[in-house]
């Protein structure tokens, strides 16, 4: 909405708002109400609503109810069905992806403590044309 009260015509954005995904990134997650979705299902997802500027992808689709559910509910209400879903149980062993020093990428920093830094500064010294982003 920002964007486009700022003059700038064209540019659309898209929220995703996916379940967990059958990667590396989700690993040691619990799931006791829905399956995992699959990797080719979340991106025929994004892709599709990106293509149709789509606002908001919630993927599973029922994701739109719950986002209209908290939406009007009480607090303590959202808190006994998240507390009787096993909400609070889901991320107990979540592990995640793994770095490891021979994962280094052109496009990922490591410090010495193997935190993941943005590579900001490359993205201000490329040569991008970024003139397109300027209102009109």
């Amino acid at each position: 909405m920002e964007l486009r009260h700022d003059g700038y015509d064209g540019i659309h954005s898209t929220c995703v708002c996916p379940y967990f995904i059958n990667t590396g990134m989700f690993a040691g997650i619990q799931s006791k109400i829905l399956p995992f979705l699959q990797t080719e299902d979340v991106a025929d997802a994004i892709i599709t609503g990106v293509l149709t500027n789509q606002q908001v992808i919630a993927i599973p689709r029922i994701f739109y109810s719950f986002h209209c559910l908290k939406a009007i509910l009480p607090w303590d209400v959202l808190y006994l069905i998240y507390e009787t879903m096993g909400g609070f149980d889901t991320m107990k062993n979540f592990v995640g992806k793994q770095f490891h020093e021979n994962d280094k990428s052109k496009n990922v920093n490591y410090d010495h403590n193997s935190n993941v830094k943005s590579s900001w500064n490359d993205a201000q010294n490329s040569n991008l044309n970024l003139n397109f982003l300027k209102p009109h």
